[in-house]
């Protein structure tokens, strides 16, 4: 499964930082394989940090943007054990000169060849 949530609700404004969470968990009752998380960036977020937690934390290896530019997160597991699950924060800020408004940011979790999504707007 995949959740995606921020601690920010409020639409955003220039220079604003805020985290993204994205869960990556699975309930089953064994191993997934082959699993890969990405998280584009919505139009004009900046990347600033990553930092994993939870129990299947050591399982994912990620790439991302350099600081203060636009990209896309993406983390790869080639197995996470039944019943883990792992916590991938991400840390961004609105560009500084960027209107208030809502941006929408869409986490998908490909586990072999099924894809699901979640999506928080802020």
């Amino acid at each position: 499964t995949v959740d995606i949530t921020t601690g920010n609700t409020n639409p955003i404004v220039g220079g604003a930082a805020y985290v993204y969470t994205v869960t990556v968990a699975n309930p089953d009752a064994v191993a997934a394989s082959l699993l890969t998380m990405s998280l584009p960036l919505p139009p004009s977020v900046l990347f600033g940090n990553l930092g994993i937690s939870g129990t299947g934390a050591g399982s994912f290896s990620c790439s991302q943007p350099p600081q203060a530019t636009n990209g896309q997160v993406l983390c790869r597991a080639v197995s996470l054990a039944a019943g883990t699950s792992a916590a991938i924060a991400v840390t961004v800020q609105a560009a500084p000169d960027v209107a208030s408004g809502v941006r929408t940011a869409t986490a998908r979790l490909t586990v072999g060849n099924t894809e699901v999504t979640d999506a928080v707007q802020v």
